[in-house]
C-alpha cells in the first residue's frame, strides 16, 4: 500500500496468515523521501550522507533510481514511487531497510551524543590516539529490553 507511515511503527500489528507472530510494516515511502532529502545536503554535517571512496557509479544510479509521481483516486491526489521497467534499485532498497533497522533499535541516541568527545583524541607519538579523560561508551546506560523476545517476527514492507 501507497502512502505516508512511519518508517518504523511504535508497536507491531498481529498476522493473521502467520499465527501467532507479530508484523512490523516498514514505511517504504517515508523512508524513501528521508533518504532522498538527506542526499540533497551538500555539506557534511546534520543529514549529510557519507560514501566509500570506491563506490562505482552503478551504486549511484541505482540509489537514485525510483521517481516521486502522482495519481488521483477518488480526485484526491496520492504520491507514490516509481521504478522504471528495468532499472535496478537494489543499493535505493538495501539503504531504506537500514534505515528502518536503524529505527528498530531502541538506542539512546541523545545519551550517546552527550557522552561523545566533541573532538578526535590527540595522537600518541606512535601514531594512535592516547588515552583520554572522556567517559567511554561502555558508561552509558544499555537501551531497554524488547518486549517480543521469544516470539516469532516478521517484517513485512510497505507494499502488498
Amino acid at each position: 500500500m501507497d502512502g505516508a507511515r512511519p518508517i518504523w511503527p511504535r508497536r507491531a500489528g498481529k498476522s493473521e496468515k502467520y499465527k501467532g507472530s507479530l508484523v512490523w510494516i516498514v514505511g517504504v515511502d517515508t523512508a524513501k523521501d528521508s533518504l532522498y532529502s538527506k542526499l540533497r545536503v551538500a555539506d557534511p554535517g546534520t543529514g549529510y550522507c557519507h560514501f566509500p571512496i570506491g563506490y562505482e557509479m552503478e551504486y549511484f544510479k541505482q540509489l537514485t533510481s525510483e521517481q516521486v509521481r502522482t495519481k488521483y483516486v477518488k480526485g484526491h491526489p496520492i504520491r507514490y514511487w516509481f521504478k522504471p521497467a528495468g532499472v535496478r534499485n537494489e543499493a535505493l532498497d538495501r539503504r531504506v531497510y537500514s534505515m528502518a533497522a536503524l529505527y528498530s533499535r531502541l538506542v539512546p541516541w541523545e545519551i550517546l551524543a552527550r557522552s561523545a568527545p566533541s573532538e578526535p583524541p590527540p595522537e600518541s607519538p606512535e601514531g594512535g590516539p592516547t588515552p583520554s579523560g572522556d567517559k567511554p561508551l561502555a558508561a552509558v546506560s544499555h537501551p531497554p529490553q524488547r518486549m517480543d523476545r521469544g516470539r516469532r517476527v516478521r517484517v513485512r514492507f510497505g507494499r502488498r
